[in-house]
This record gives C-alpha cells, structure tokens and sequence, in this order.
C-alpha cells in the first residue's frame, strides 16, 4: 500500500515593531476536510517522525500518539533557483523516503520548513552569535515559512 500526502502551508509574520504587529496570516489551500476513522491495517502500523524538530515532536506528542524519531543525515543545502516552497518539499520528501528505505512498513512523516526573509532563504543560525545577527536583520521585516509535511 502506498499512501502519500502533501499539504504546504505559509505563515507570515512581522516582528513585533512592525505596524501590524500580532496580526501575523496563515495561508492555505483551503479549509481542512473532517477527520475520517484510521483503518485499522494502517492504525496498527508502527509510526516514526524523520524530523530532529522539536515542534513537531511536541505536536506528535499532543495528539497522543505512540511514536518513534529518526532523523536521517540528509544535506539540507538549496538548490540554485529553487524556490522556497520547493525546497520545503523536497527536504521533508527525502528526510521521509530515507527513514521509510530502513523501516519496513512503517508509516513515516517527514517534514521541513524553509523561512524567507526580504525574499531571500534563510537557513539556520548555526550558533548563538548568528541567530542574534538574524534576529536584527528580521526586525521590522517580513519573514515567509514555507513548510511540507508528507507522509
């Protein structure tokens, strides 16, 4: 059985210096449809999350779910001319495809966000010293995250 779902979604936020401070948007699609019962030949698979975020371990772990974490190596560099969303993509589809080639039959969601910041892609700080700098560049400016989750 192969089962796959994509959903992208972009959450737009200013800092809070910004005139519309608090009012950040969260685009998507569309409204989601009603949650459907699990069948419970996939219910009873084991279920593995190919993230090392934190966040979505967190939510995994609200919804009261028995799971596993297994984060592969995978090189998270953009490729020239990608956009941001593609990227997003194709980040959570190889984190999830090179737990599933090691995993059976098990269910595993990958998942990636990419933030944007004045258009450009803005990868992770690295150190403490970075992240600060990046905190001052994002003062006032709109930063984009793009973000895929298939399973």
């Amino acid at each position: 059985m192969s089962l796959r779902v994509k959903h992208l979604s972009q959450h737009r936020a200013r800092s809070r210096n910004a005139p519309d401070a608090g009012r950040g948007q969260i685009a998507h699609p569309g409204p989601l449809p009603p949650m459907q019962p699990i069948p419970a030949s996939i219910a009873a698979r084991r279920l593995i999350l190919a993230s090392s975020s934190p966040y979505r371990r967190a939510l995994l772990e609200r919804l009261r779910v028995t799971f596993d974490v297994d984060v592969p190596a995978i090189d998270e560099t953009p490729l020239p001319h990608e956009a941001p969303a593609g990227t997003a993509l194709r980040l959570a589809e190889a984190k999830a495809r090179a737990v599933a080639a090691r995993s059976g039959d098990a269910l595993v969601i990958g998942s990636d966000q990419v933030a944007t910041l004045a258009g450009r892609q803005i990868g992770k700080p690295g150190d403490h010293a970075r992240a600060r700098a990046a905190m001052r560049d994002a003062r006032a400016r709109r930063r984009v995250s793009h973000r895929a989750v298939p399973l």
